[in-house]
């Protein structure tokens, strides 16, 4: 996948603190972050085995912001009571978005609208990403970024650059065997 290089940059690290990275210290994330729940859902007649599998990036995503307080986390992934729980048991803040419905409503789930349409992309970025400038310190992006066509994956990693602050931590899974 060809990612446009603000993305290219948050995922090599330069908004990362440096030094902080490492597995947690007082055990795992909550189960839930264990399992991509877009991806499982997607994929339910697949065996448990094949939708479920340990993230040692969400570990060290958690790893980050465990020592800190006060954080603003945004979770595309959709609102879970443990997912709450854990994150502002943290001592952060959490905003959750469910980014493939607000996909899905927008442009469709068989792949027959085009992303690209101007009018749709607006009006998809205002329900997903309306956030003031520098507001997050972090982001779950999970695997969303693999649904969206190039103009759309354009702005919004335009928009995901400008509504986190400098040092921010993301966490994004790709599928290494998509050739998009």
């Amino acid at each position: 996948m060809l990612l446009p290089e603000p993305l290219k940059n948050l995922l090599r690290g330069g908004r990362a603190v440096p030094g902080r990275a490492g597995p947690l210290e007082n055990g795992p994330a909550p189960a839930a972050y264990s399992v991509r729940q877009t991806f499982s859902s997607r994929n339910a007649s697949l065996p448990a085995a094949v939708n479920t599998r340990p993230s040692r990036g969400l570990d060290q995503f958690f790893g980050y912001i465990r020592g800190q307080s006060g954080l603003t986390i945004l979770d595309l992934g959709g609102a879970t009571q443990q997912n709450v729980n854990f994150i502002t048991n943290l001592g952060h803040r959490l905003y959750s978005e469910n980014f493939l419905q607000i996909l899905n409503e927008t442009f469709g789930v068989d792949d027959t609208v085009d992303q690209a349409n101007p009018g749709r992309i607006d009006y998809f970025m205002r329900q997903a990403l309306d956030y003031p400038e520098g507001q997050f310190d972090g982001v779950l992006l999970w695997d969303v970024l693999e649904y969206l066509t190039p103009a759309l994956l354009a702005v919004v990693v335009e928009r995901l650059h400008l509504i986190v602050r400098p040092k921010s931590y993301l966490l994004a899974f790709f599928h290494s065997d998509d050739k998009l």
